[in-house]
């Protein structure tokens, strides 16, 4: 796992009844294999969840194609309390002070 990087990114879940964490010790897997996001750029990404696994994918355009960054294998139904999953965005810059927006975000739930 990779701990003292002010640009990565991680994913992060802690099994019920206990809360989760932005603290490393809370992470499933993390990434510093990404363009420095703190340029001023804004990034697309797609976070897809199926069965046993949590894929990050990112991009510079919405034109252009999704490269992925971060999977991650986990059984979703070991972070889930009452078939509800907790989904959030947590941003660091590793200096004083920064600047994160997001700008849209949807959740689709996608029945096979």
């Amino acid at each position: 796992m990779i701990y003292n990087s002010d640009n990565h990114i991680s994913v992060h879940a802690v099994p019920p009844p206990g809360r989760n964490s932005s603290h490393h010790r809370a992470s499933l897997g993390n990434t510093i294999k990404i363009p420095r996001l703190s340029n001023g750029k804004p990034y697309f990404v797609r976070l897809i969840i199926r069965d046993s696994k949590i894929s990050i994918l990112l991009t510079e355009a919405e034109d252009l194609e999704y490269e992925m960054v971060l999977e991650v294998k986990v059984n979703i139904k070991d972070i889930c309390e009452d078939n509800l999953v907790w989904a959030g965005f947590t941003a660091s810059s590793g200096g004083i002070e920064g600047k994160f927006e997001v700008w849209d975000w949807n959740i689709w739930q996608i029945k096979s």
